[in-house]
């Protein structure tokens, strides 16, 4: 059973990013949960929440496209170090310690096709890390401008701005990117089930995004989702 961590956060200078589109009730409770949950986690830390003009066409995989937008330019014109967030993740421990290690950039990963998980992104702001997040955006502009031709490449990496990573990654070799395990920094669906009290961020979706919002009811076989369903609405 996991419990909440007893990491303490560092108090670095840096800027907790999240882009927020306000779609339904239930972005508002991400929103919340975000908010709440890296308040508690992280007291000092500066809070930025992004919110752009929105398109009255609801299209989730542009929508993704456009928040990594927001959040890479923002970050173009950064001097402080930044950790950009997905909003439908609610914190567990602190994030800022990881400022102490040497990176340009720092993403989350896991052993699958579709390595790269862009819910949690760290930048540091430097020349190498400048260019990397420019070619990243003129990568992701591509990929929405020829979306008909990439269809195979955005599902092998499990969305636009996934498949422009890996196609930065590919591009520039002079960048010192951290690789963080989702394990601990970003657990998606198949890390729920190891959750313990090193995991730094729950990533809500797919079904604990389901259960956690009350439309569905916690499979049998999924008993583990209860404690991080609880902790999800005690933010409520």
């Amino acid at each position: 059973m996991w419990r909440l961590g007893k990491n303490k956060a560092i108090g670095n200078k840096v800027k907790l990013i999240t882009v927020y589109f306000a779609r339904s009730r239930n972005y508002k409770n991400f929103l919340t949960v975000w908010l709440k949950s890296a308040k508690k986690i992280m007291p000092n830390i500066d809070i930025k929440v992004i919110k752009p003009k929105q398109s009255k066409c609801i299209d989730h995989k542009r929508d993704t496209a456009i928040a990594f937008n927001e959040a890479a330019y923002y970050a173009l014109k950064s001097k402080e170090p930044l950790i950009i967030t997905d909003v439908d993740m609610m914190f567990m421990n602190p994030v800022d310690t990881i400022l102490d290690r040497k990176f340009d950039i720092a993403i989350t990963v896991r052993k699958y096709r579709a390595k790269y998980n862009t819910g949690l992104w760290i930048y540091k702001p430097s020349k190498r890390s400048r260019k990397f997040v420019h070619s990243w955006i003129q990568n992701t502009k591509w990929i929405v401008e020829n979306f008909n031709k990439c269809t195979e490449l955005i599902g092998t990496h499990g969305g636009i701005d996934q498949a422009s990573l890996w196609m930065t990654i590919n591009k520039i070799q002079n960048i010192n990117i951290l690789e963080l395990p989702c394990q601990v920094w970003n657990a998606c669906q198949t890390e729920w089930e190891k959750v313990d009290r090193h995991t730094k961020i729950i990533h809500v979706k797919s079904k604990l995004r389901l259960t956690a919002t009350g439309r569905n009811e916690v499979p049998e076989n999924m008993q583990y989702l209860k404690p991080l369903i609880k902790k999800w609405r005690s933010y409520l």
